[in-house]
């Protein structure tokens, strides 16, 4: 029997990788007796050949994924919904953080003229006082960070305590806003046995109850969406002319400035124009009462229960004193630094007596808006 033909035989040291560049004249021939199979029609191809027959890493494109990143400088935050007590009512720093209650005092005159006589007794006039209470709350809030923390968010370009003290600041100033419009139950059996008396601007006790505007000429709703432009702008007239009423002409809706803060649904329909499409209603409000101010505000969104937004109406000001005020006793205190073995401790505090009426006769609420 023919013996089979050797083509090649070579030990394990001169096996090595086969290089064109080494044998620029090698033949189709020479590479069959390597082993390399190739036909004369194949020339042309370029062809991409691994000693293995299957791969043992993981296959990948030539450049790794991580070299080809461009990071953005900074980070994009989260954002949270509006704040809007302090544009709605402002805020006023009274008494200070370890007082218990901030008291209001109402003072009301009393007297009554009486025709004249020469022996008649003078009619003496004097004044009857009331106090308003409110509970001051205090809430705390700190930053800890510890060494490894620090150590890698420093790799990410990050500084997490001015990160910290950002989210910080932004917390407290949520907490504030939420007390304004809420209020908050500060009831506990051992230290206020009495419950809370901590209230906001949808319940503080001064506050006229919500009314409802008048309904469309289809008698089916008082909701702007679903009124004419006519409509809309004849709520404000009533609106306008309630107020002054109710303050017994204290104010005068064409010099006297007013905010109206609505749910932020209904804010949009400000926007509603006329049959000539040449004037909106906030622009006909605007013109006829010079110190109209418009606000959306998202915590009136369902003031009366689901899919009913409100509408307060808030005179800047009656007989030189504001009509509603949010009372901050500390906006923000630093309780304390604390140094530990893997990092450092910060502690703050706040508090406040959330909203009070001063002169509740300034405000005008509405619900189904």
């Amino acid at each position: 029997m023919k013996t089979s033909k050797v083509h090649i035989s070579m030990g394990a040291g001169p096996v090595r990788a086969f290089t064109f560049d080494e044998f620029p004249k090698a033949t189709v021939k020479d590479l069959g007796a390597l082993g390399i199979a190739m036909d004369e029609t194949d020339l042309g191809v370029c062809a991409a050949m691994d000693a293995l027959p299957n791969m043992i890493t993981q296959g990948s494109v030539a450049t790794p994924l991580q070299f080809l990143q461009w990071w953005m400088p900074g980070m994009i935050e989260v954002i949270t919904r509006a704040r809007r007590a302090d544009a709605m009512v402002g805020r006023s720093i009274v008494g200070s953080w370890e007082d218990q209650e901030i008291v209001m005092t109402v003072k009301e005159n009393i007297g009554q003229p009486q025709p004249y006589g020469d022996l008649t007794d003078v009619p003496l006039v004097s004044y009857n006082t009331n106090f308003v209470k409110r509970t001051n709350v205090r809430f705390e809030l700190g930053i800890k960070t510890g060494k490894l923390e620090d150590a890698r968010a420093a790799r990410m370009k990050i500084n997490p305590y001015n990160e910290k003290r950002t989210s910080l600041a932004g917390a407290v100033a949520i907490g504030l806003n939420e007390v304004a419009f809420y209020g908050y139950d500060s009831y506990d059996a051992s230290t206020n046995p009495t419950g809370g008396n901590t209230y906001g601007i949808l319940n503080a006790p001064e506050l006229p109850d919500a009314g409802t505007l008048a309904q469309n000429s289809g008698g089916e709703s008082t909701a702007f969406k679903d009124k004419t432009y006519a409509e809309i702008c004849a709520d404000f007239t009533t609106i306008m002319s309630a107020l002054r009423v109710q303050t017994g002409d204290n104010f005068n809706p064409e010099t006297d400035g007013v905010l109206i803060a609505i749910g932020m649904s209904a804010y949009q329909y400000l926007d509603t124009q006329n049959s000539l499409g040449t004037q909106s209603v906030r622009e006909f409000v605007q013109k006829q009462y010079k110190g109209v101010r418009f606000l959306s505000v998202p915590e009136l969104d369902n003031m009366g229960g689901t899919g009913v937004h409100g509408m307060y109406v808030i005179a800047d000001s009656l007989n030189g004193r504001k009509c509603g005020d949010q009372c901050v006793t500390s906006a923000l205190r630093l309780l304390g630094v604390e140094p530990k073995i893997k990092g450092t401790l910060e502690g703050y505090t706040y508090s406040t007596a959330g909203f009070v009426a001063y002169q509740p006769l300034g405000i005008l609420r509405y619900t189904g808006v």
